[in-house]
C-alpha cells in the first residue's frame, strides 16, 4: 500500500485516535510569564526554564512555544515588525495613488460599493493569523499589543 508522505504525517500528528496532538496535551502553558529582567545571565535563564518545564502539569512530553517562553516580548517584537511593514506597504500604495491621481476615476453607476472598492478595503486589512500546534497564545498577545500600542492599525484587523 502506497501512502503519500503528507498523508502519513497528517495522520501521525492530527488523527483523532492516534495523532500526536490529539492523543495528549503536548503544548504547555506557563502559570506566569518569566521575569527575564530579574535573571542574571544564561545559567539563571536556563535554570528557570528547566524548573518551568518540570512543572508543566506533570506531562513529560510537554513543550513550550517561543511565545510562551518569551511572553509577551516575542509576540510584541513580531507585531511591531508587522506594523512597520504594513505602514511601508501602505505608504507605497498612497504614493502610487497620488501619481495616478491626475486621471479622473469613473464613478460606479450604482451608489453601492463597487467590487473594486470592496477589494481595496479588504486588501488594506491588517491580518493576524496563527498557524501551528500551539494554544493561540501568540495571536492573543499580538492582538493585545496591537490594540494597546497601535490602535489605528488595530481598527483594520
Amino acid at each position: 500500500m502506497r501512502v503519500l508522505v503528507r498523508d502519513f504525517i497528517h495522520k501521525a500528528l492530527y488523527d483523532a485516535k492516534i495523532g500526536y496532538f490529539a492523543a495528549r496535551n503536548v503544548v504547555g502553558t506557563l502559570m506566569s510569564p518569566l521575569n527575564f529582567r530579574s535573571l542574571l545571565g544564561r545559567p539563571e535563564v536556563e535554570a528557570k526554564l528547566n524548573l518551568s518545564m518540570r512543572s508543566l502539569e506533570g506531562n513529560a512530553e510537554a513543550w513550550l512555544t517561543p511565545a510562551e517562553v518569551f511572553a509577551p516580548y516575542f509576540s510584541q517584537a513580531i507585531v511591531s515588525y508587522m506594523v512597520a511593514s504594513y505602514r511601508v506597504k501602505h505608504k507605497r500604495k498612497q504614493g502610487k495613488l497620488r501619481q495616478l491621481g491626475t486621471k479622473r476615476a469613473r464613478k460606479p453607476k450604482n451608489r453601492s460599493h463597487s467590487a473594486k472598492e470592496a477589494t481595496s478595503r479588504t486588501s488594506n486589512a491588517f491580518r493576524v493569523i496563527e498557524i501551528g500546534a500551539g494554544s493561540g497564545t501568540n495571536a492573543v498577545l499580538m492582538l493585545n499589543h496591537l490594540r494597546d500600542t497601535f490602535p489605528g492599525v488595530y481598527k483594520n484587523t
